[in-house]
Order: C-alpha cells, then sequence, then structure tokens
C-alpha cells in the first residue's frame, strides 16, 4: 500500500466529520486557476482505483480526477527545487506522493488525458501540497491514458 492509500479518506469519511479535517492537504498557494481553493480532500472508493478525486472544502464545485504518477509511469521523476520543496515543509522522499491530474475530453470518443507536465505532489506527513509546473516542458508532455467510443 502506498502512502497515498494509508492516508486517504475513505468514502464513509467524506460527510466531512472529524475525521476528514485530520486529512485535509493544504495548498499553500493554492492550485493554477483555482487561488482561492486552499484546503482539499482525498476521496476514492473501491470501483474507481486507481483513480481518485482531489475536492476542494473551499469551492464545493471544484474537484479534480487524479492518479499516482508512478501507476502511469513508473519512472516518472521530476526535478523540485528546495524552495518549492520548503513550501510544503520539506518533505523527504518518503514522505510525498505525486499526482497527475486528469482531463477528460468527451465527442464521437472519450479521451482521458494525464498532466505529466503540472503534477502535484503532496508531503503525506505535513498535509501540504503544491502543483508544481515543469519548466522542463519538453521532459514531459500530455499524456493520453485511454480512448473509446461513446454510444449517441
Amino acid at each position: 500500500m502506498s502512502a497515498l492509500q494509508e492516508n486517504m479518506p475513505s468514502t464513509s469519511e467524506t460527510e466531512l466529520g472529524a475525521e476528514v479535517f485530520e486529512k485535509i492537504l493544504n495548498f499553500p498557494f493554492g492550485i493554477p486557476g483555482f487561488p482561492s481553493a486552499h484546503r482539499f480532500i482525498l476521496t476514492q472508493t473501491e470501483k474507481e482505483r486507481p483513480f481518485a478525486w482531489l475536492r476542494s472544502i473551499d469551492q464545493e464545485s471544484t474537484a479534480f480526477a487524479v492518479v499516482e504518477a508512478y501507476r502511469l509511469v513508473p519512472d516518472y521523476s521530476i526535478d523540485i527545487s528546495d524552495d518549492e520543496l520548503a513550501e510544503i515543509g520539506s518533505p523527504t522522499p518518503q514522505e510525498c506522493a505525486i499526482l497527475l491530474i486528469l482531463r477528460i475530453e468527451v465527442g464521437e470518443t472519450v479521451k482521458i488525458y494525464a498532466n505529466l507536465r503540472a503534477p502535484v505532489v503532496l508531503n503525506m506527513t505535513r498535509r501540504m501540497a503544491r502543483q508544481i509546473i515543469l519548466s522542463d516542458a519538453d521532459h514531459y508532455s500530455e499524456s493520453t491514458l485511454f480512448e473509446f467510443g461513446v454510444k449517441k
């Protein structure tokens, strides 16, 4: 079991009881495009695995489908500056989880993309997180996970 799974609230906790407030992830700088959303929880049902939801507590209509980076790209690695790590409590590699935000595009087919250029780095011990915009944009690009037809 990964550090992320060990620290993820069960679906029964998502009614914002006391247990959930112990599981809140704080984004000190928000998420790009969502500057006032600072507090999130991760939720996941057995049926949704390996995917999860990063849900804002500050903006209830804001949620992101996410997946742990290593599940898609086993050798995924990123360079994070000491300053960026300090913003989330200077975690050790063992305290970190890296998530990729997913984008779902519905048209003639449904495509699901993973954003490899802007991972979310979580400090699971201190419950702090930050989306990192990679400066080496050529290193990774958006990756298509799935594409399937839609019944009309």
